[in-house]
């Protein structure tokens, strides 16, 4: 993998990555800890925070953003499902309360459920995954997008 930089075409930091017995998400992790240090961005909070070493908390939650980007009503359904699934196997892990909080707003948004049930059950998730992890961009899109249902 490689780090370039699009303005002068060149490459600013290159590694192969064999994973052994890591995690997925720490891989993850390790990843952006290095390209960060390239880009000589210093991280300001716990990077574990709000994140799941469950591989298959982390599968859940990449199966239900991949439902939920088909942008359909039976991908919704779907994302939600996973999305929940992730959260049974790790309840503080925040990008997966995220992601149930931005399908549940779709779901309500689209008549797909009632705007009330849909909307307090977004906000509720997207509180939640506020408080497990303050700085999560996605979190404070799904808030966003029940405060314009208000």
């Amino acid at each position: 993998m490689e780090l370039v930089d699009a303005g002068s075409d060149s490459v600013l930091w290159s590694r192969t990555w064999r994973h052994r017995d890591e995690s997925v998400p720490e891989i993850h992790h390790e990843i952006a800890r290095r390209v960060a240090s390239v880009l000589g961005v210093r991280a300001s909070r716990d990077p574990h925070s709000g994140r799941t070493t469950a591989p298959r908390a982390y599968d859940a939650w990449l199966r239900g953003r991949h439902a939920a980007h088909r942008n359909t009503a039976d991908g919704f359904r779907e994302a939600v499902s996973c999305f929940e699934e992730a959260i049974e196997l790790d309840e503080d892990f925040a990008p997966a309360l995220a992601g149930i909080s931005r399908a549940y707003s779709w779901l309500a948004r689209y008549g797909l459920i009632t705007p009330r049930e849909g909307f307090r059950r977004a906000r509720t998730a997207a509180d939640r995954a506020l408080e497990l992890d303050p700085q999560l961009a996605e979190a404070h899109v799904a808030l966003a997008e029940v405060q314009l249902s208000d």
